[in-house]
């Protein structure tokens, strides 16, 4: 069985709803899962089943010498058997199988939540990131706003030159976290 074909990366705005979608369908720790889940349904199948009958063939006195040789005077013993169980072996079988299917559904059902859990969290970051970009761009236009008000000022005679340069160390301040060109 191979796996599923991975779903294309996603492109522009991303929302919640599609990162935890593209998470789910492109983690390889919960593809490992499933099917470990499918191994453990098919060791409760197996489990389920009645033991294979036994078939023995045995030839005896053949390949001698005298009246012994060759097969004509060989005997054949056809043995065929079925091992019936008891003291409830079968059941026991069954209900160690199906607490062990049960117990790979529910890891996989925990490490799908750790993958949603660890997904939301990480776009919540990145959606803090941003709006601290968004911000910080913000601000670095106001202070831009400030420097040339301030140039402004002092060409006009209005100010000292100590206020367009404390509006310069404003701007660079800003836009270096940026990386950003003063």
């Amino acid at each position: 069985d191979s796996p599923p074909p991975l779903a294309p990366e996603p492109t522009g705005a991303l929302s919640l709803e599609a990162a935890l979608a593209a998470a789910l369908l492109q983690s390889p720790e919960l593809a490992a899962n499933a099917y470990e889940v499918r191994a453990r349904e098919a060791a409760l199948l197996q489990a389920g089943a009645f033991p294979n009958p036994t078939l023995e063939l045995d030839l005896e006195d053949f390949g001698g010498g005298g009246e012994f040789s060759g097969v004509d005077s060989a005997q054949t013993t056809l043995l065929v058997g079925q091992r019936i169980e008891l003291g409830g072996k079968r059941a026991a079988r069954i209900a160690l199988a199906s607490a062990d299917r049960d117990v790979a559904a529910w890891d996989y059902e925990v490490r799908r939540i750790d993958v949603l859990t660890s997904t939301a969290g990480t776009f919540v970051d990145v959606l803090a990131a941003q709006e601290r970009n968004r911000l910080a761009a913000e601000v670095l236009g106001l202070a831009r706003e400030m420097q040339g008000v301030a140039t402004r000022r002092l060409r006009a005679g209005i100010a000292n030159p100590a206020e367009e340069i404390r509006a310069g160390v404003a701007v660079d301040h800003e836009a270096l976290p940026l990386g950003l060109p003063a």
